[in-house]
């Protein structure tokens, strides 16, 4: 690719914003998936004797003709197809699909369209990277001007991106620090509320708004699902020395030594507790 796309188009899917990109992309563990399932694929269809032909893909984003082509020819043969059906499938039968009846294979009477390589491909399907020479109609080409001809539209990286790649890193390497915390539920532990001297555990992220009462509440609000919510305070509240009483809580006040109980209520980005002093 360097060899005969602009740097700029080098530089540019090096640059960190772009890689991130990719790194975050939702699809990528399903893509991964059907990857591994295609090349298991390809390798039964070719045992089996099906025609294979290459696919080039070519136009689609994020793709770029020629290295692509021969980055698939690399991957055919990683997935089991021998170095010479690799060879086959890109040229003679990719004719033949095409009805390109004077093109694929090097016979008289058939245009003389070849390439010519410094090392053997037969050994390593890699080696069709290494490109000396090429045929057109049995004339050599100007590989030197073609290259130098070649225009592409490179992306740009702007500043906004790059603000926003800074702000999903810092975003991931939050995620990533909070998943070696203790979680209950879905959630790890904020800021307790305090009620009469006794603590009630919040999640992060969440906004607690305390009333005095009598009944005392505390409701906390966040962006979860009712189950979320009551799982959360499910596996919390016993870790605050909450013990299970019915549908409710009960600790000791340490303050005023009473028996407080504390009735969970859950919605959709809400819970409430109630609590009472007996």
């Amino acid at each position: 690719m360097r060899e005969v796309y602009p740097a700029q188009l080098s530089a540019y899917l090096a640059d960190p914003v772009t890689m991130n990109r990719f790194k975050r992309n939702a699809d990528l563990p399903a893509l991964r998936d059907q990857y591994a399932l295609a090349k298991k694929n390809l390798k039964k269809l070719a045992d089996g004797g099906v025609k294979v032909a290459l696919g080039t893909d070519s136009g689609t984003p994020d793709t770029y003709p020629g290295y692509f082509e021969l980055r698939e020819l690399a991957l055919m043969a990683q997935a089991g197809m021998s170095p010479l059906d690799v060879i086959k499938a890109a040229t003679s039968t990719s004719a033949a699909a095409l009805g390109l009846n004077d093109q694929g294979v090097l016979a008289a009477g058939k245009k003389g369209d070849f390439f010519v390589l410094t090392a053997n491909p037969l050994e390593k399907i890699e080696n069709t990277k290494e490109i000396q020479v090429i045929y057109m109609n049995g004339a050599e080409l100007d590989r030197g001007g073609l290259i130098q001809n070649i225009t592409i539209d490179v992306p740009k990286i702007t500043a906004k991106d790059r603000a926003a790649d800074a702000e999903a890193n810092a975003k991931a390497a939050q995620e990533a620090a909070e998943a070696k915390l203790e979680h209950f539920g879905k959630f790890v532990l904020g800021p307790s509320a305090n009620v009469r001297g006794v603590p009630i555990p919040t999640p992060k992220g969440s906004k607690a708004d305390v009333k005095a009462g009598p009944p005392a509440s505390v409701t906390v609000s966040m962006k979860a699902s009712a189950a979320e919510l009551h799982d959360f305070y499910v596996k919390a509240l016993p870790k605050y020395k909450w013990a299970a009483a019915g549908n409710c809580w009960e600790r000791t006040n340490p303050v005023s030594n009473k028996l407080q109980s504390a009735c969970l209520n859950t919605s959709a980005n809400s819970a409430v507790l109630q609590i009472s002093e007996k």
